[in-house]
């Protein structure tokens, strides 16, 4: 046990000078007392009062909040009022209503209570309506600083968490973000956000547009379209202000996220009942109730005078409400919702032009290229669009090279195009947009394309794709830090380049408590399987790998399981029937950001039917990868290919959710025992 001689040794000083920093019977000076005070916390040293334990059963502790109907508010209370009763202390809640005329006689009447010895208080504002001076008990203050007033206070990281709200969106493609604020009152909470919010488009370089604040009196108001108008995301301080602006949304017939994307700054228990979740960054009330316990206790314990300030960490949480915003190679923002379906009179108009062209890949994947050609052939048949060869080079660029200039001869309409950033074809796509052939991409924009040589490009999301092989690793290791690798493809050939970049900087940059501990790359797919083997022996303590597409992600399964490193899981892009036979059976891979090739070709070929009308479209289009798990395999797979899932996958899915039924029944069983 931990005397108070031991405390005078540990601090230097004698034990008098102890005494007195406990009990306050004479002036110390600040430096003595601050390094009294930390000679306690480091030694544990726990003080004996006189009479404590007669006296404790008597103490009640006044708590003042500031509204019981807000969700925040009712958690805090009830978390303080258990952590205060589990140390014998009486608590008294009291409900300011969100009036300050009923918060000051809320704590007048506590204050001449001769039992209540302390009061915690979360003001309405910074500004009190009452002088702290002329109380008679102790008083700590939560949620605010007091202006003129020194008190003990515990406050949230509120610049932190507009920091992290706008650096969420700027990485997710932002750059017109607002912040929505209570009210033009004093707040502690409203400054600091604001200085988070600055702080953060400081930080990326981006300048926050004109007017960007916004208070809740402003969703009542014509503002509410000003702010629908200029912006693609709004960070919302409460969790009220959210639930108006959602509704606000809903009367304009807007839908978050794809309309607009939306961030709280305060928790709340009904965070995934939204529609989309909602991702939240912000304190959670229980631990702000246990920082304010602990100081509250050490402050009753060690008789501190001096002011003290706790900052409580914030709790993030990511779900949907957020849209990733892709790029495309001139920086432009890549469109996911483009409107191009015709009118019967369009369609009509397509009909009778006998429109004629080609579809090239100069690489492909098997069942990307057949689901695009599939798509693509069947819009056409619907429009009267002749689709004279789909050619597959299989990544041989002399025999692509060949086909391109044999097809420009003959002049199409059109040439669909999926090409390769391969040094060998960047002149070749230059020499279609000059023969006047109308030129279309699929997958990427080739390096050296001139911009106004081509008429669009449609593309996966890629940012998308990297944010959710970063998610699925966070949540498997339940947001909690882990060991994590990334096996990528060094060639550029490959169009999964940018869904490798994405998942780098996500992971870094949003989810840094995954650690990014290897990081192998190789030429051919088939290399995978002895990069893996390399990097799990110098590196025995990953974790989780990441695999840039589902044919290597096959052969790292294969060193996993030689190496007897079946503990390792991995994520991947794209969905395939041995990649979803492994989901399925539980094993290795524990999902997937999978491409939608069937959409992509209908995006690709209404495209073409626009422009051969004379209609502009985006020189990007984007089609959103879908988040595919075991929980929505089996419908992941019909909205992919539009075809039902194999019956080996549909059987093994049932297998496995009897074992984890049957494991989850008999932990219930154990845990009831």
């Amino acid at each position: 046990m931990v005397t108070i001689q031991d405390v005078a040794k540990h601090a230097g000083v004698s034990v008098a000078t102890v005494s007195h920093v406990l009990n306050k019977t004479r002036y110390v000076s600040p430096k003595l007392e601050e390094k009294v005070e930390l000679s306690i916390r480091e030694l544990g040293y726990e003080p004996i009062r006189k009479n404590a334990g007669r006296i404790l059963k008597n103490q009640i502790v006044g708590v003042i909040i500031p509204d019981l109907s807000v969700d925040f508010y009712a958690v805090f209370a009830n978390e303080i009022t258990y952590l205060l009763e589990k140390h014998e202390f009486k608590v008294v809640l009291l409900d300011s209503c969100g009036d300050s005329g009923r918060e000051t006689e809320n704590l007048m009447s506590l204050n001449w209570q001769s039992n209540v010895i302390a009061v915690i208080v979360i003001p309405l504002s910074k500004i009190l309506p009452w002088n702290g001076t002329k109380l008679k008990k102790k008083c700590l203050i939560v949620g605010e600083i007091p202006e003129k007033q020194k008190f003990h206070i515990v406050l949230p990281e509120y610049e932190n968490a507009s920091f992290k709200a706008v650096q969420q969106l700027i990485l997710s493609g932002h750059e017109s973000i607002a912040l929505l604020l209570q009210d033009k009152t004093d707040r502690t909470s409203s400054a600091e956000y604001y200085s988070g919010y600055k702080s953060a488009h400081r930080h990326y370089r981006i300048n926050p547009k004109e007017n960007s604040i916004y208070y809740e009196t402003d969703l009542k108001t014509e503002k509410v379209k000003d702010l629908f108008c200029r912006y693609t995301a709004v960070i919302c301080a409460t969790d009220r202000i959210t639930m108006r602006l959602f509704q606000e949304l809903e009367r304009a017939e807007m839908t978050c996220p794809e309309d607009m994307s939306v961030i709280s700054l305060e928790w709340n228990q009904r965070s995934g009942v939204y529609q989309p979740a909602l991702t939240v960054i912000g304190v959670d009330p229980k631990k702000m109730a246990e920082a304010t316990s602990e100081l509250f206790l050490k402050c009753d314990a060690l008789q501190m005078t001096n002011q003290r300030l706790v900052r409580v960490s914030n709790k993030a949480v990511s779900s949907a409400s957020v849209r990733i915003i892709g790029r495309g190679p001139y920086g432009e923002k890549i469109v996911s919702c483009e409107n191009l379906y015709l009118t019967e009179e369009e369609i009509k108009k397509v009909r009778s032009g006998n429109y004629k062209g080609v579809l090239l890949f100069q690489f492909s994947g098997k069942r990307w290229m057949r689901l695009i050609d599939q798509a693509v052939r069947t819009v056409f048949e619907k429009l009267n669009i002749q689709l004279l060869e789909m050619f597959d080079a299989d990544s041989n660029n002399q025999v692509f090279i060949e086909k391109v200039w044999e097809w420009m001869e003959k002049k199409p309409d059109f040439i669909l195009c999926a090409p390769a950033n391969d040094k060998s074809t960047e002149g070749l796509y230059n020499e279609i947009a000059r023969s006047g052939i109308r030129l279309f991409f699929i997958g990427r924009v080739p390096q050296g394309m001139r911009r106004d040589g081509y008429e669009c490009c449609v593309v996966s999301n890629e940012q998308k794709s990297g944010y959710n092989c970063a998610k699925l690793l966070d949540d498997y290791f339940n947001k909690k830090p882990a060991k994590i690798a990334l096996l990528t493809c060094s060639s550029s050939y490959i169009s999964g380049r940018d869904r490798d970049i994405a998942t780098k900087k996500v992971l870094q940059e949003q989810f840094p408590h995954l650690h990014i501990v290897a990081h192998e790359r190789f030429t051919l797919r088939n290399y995978a399987y002895g990069a893996c083997m390399k990097m799990i022996k110098e590196y025995p303590d990953i974790q989780g790998i990441y695999v840039t597409w589902e044919d290597p992600a096959i052969q790292t399964i294969s060193a996993l399981m030689d190496a007897g490193r079946e503990d390792i899981k991995i994520v991947t892009g794209d969905l395939d029937t041995e990649v979803a036979q492994d989901v399925a059976n539980g094993h290795l891979i524990i999902g997937m950001s999978a491409q939608m090739p069937y959409d992509q070709g209908e995006e690709l070929a209404y495209a073409v039917a626009n422009v051969l009308l004379g209609k502009r479209v985006s020189k990007v289009i984007g089609v959103e990868p879908l988040l595919v798990t075991a929980a929505n395999l089996e419908e992941a797979w019909y909205v992919m290919t539009k075809e039902k899932a194999p019956q080996s996958i549909v059987n093994s899915l049932t297998e496995t959710r009897k074992k984890e039924k049957m494991r989850i029944e008999k932990n219930s069983k154990w845990k009831t025992k």
